[in-house]
């Protein structure tokens, strides 16, 4: 039992070291970015790639989501729904292509 508390601690203890670690390198390393992305310029604008549900309800709600967000946020966002058949290949061409 006492064997069992001690492996307890250890990993627990390993744990939050983990996750202090993946912290401390998340701020560091992500700051830069951050700070380059955080205050979008009038003239940029979001791009969302969804992927095509089964129902149209779920494109008309995300669109009256996004047309909200637009006018609270002054951001123009470009929408663009993918069949999901075409999700894999639009996401590799994005990423060849240098722009995920």
């Amino acid at each position: 039992m006492n064997r069992q508390k001690l492996n307890r601690r250890k990993f627990t203890r390993l744990s939050l070291y983990f996750l202090a670690s993946l912290a401390v390198v998340g701020c560091t390393q992500g700051s830069d970015s951050f700070t380059e992305t955080a205050s979008p310029s009038s003239e940029s604008a979001l791009t969302i790639w969804w992927q095509e549900g089964f129902y149209p309800e779920e494109i008309d709600a995300l669109s009256q989501i996004i047309a909200e967000w637009e006018t609270e946020n002054e951001t123009q966002v470009n929408l663009t729904v993918i069949p999901q058949k075409d999700i894999l290949q639009e996401v590799e061409n994005a990423i060849a292509d240098g722009t995920p």
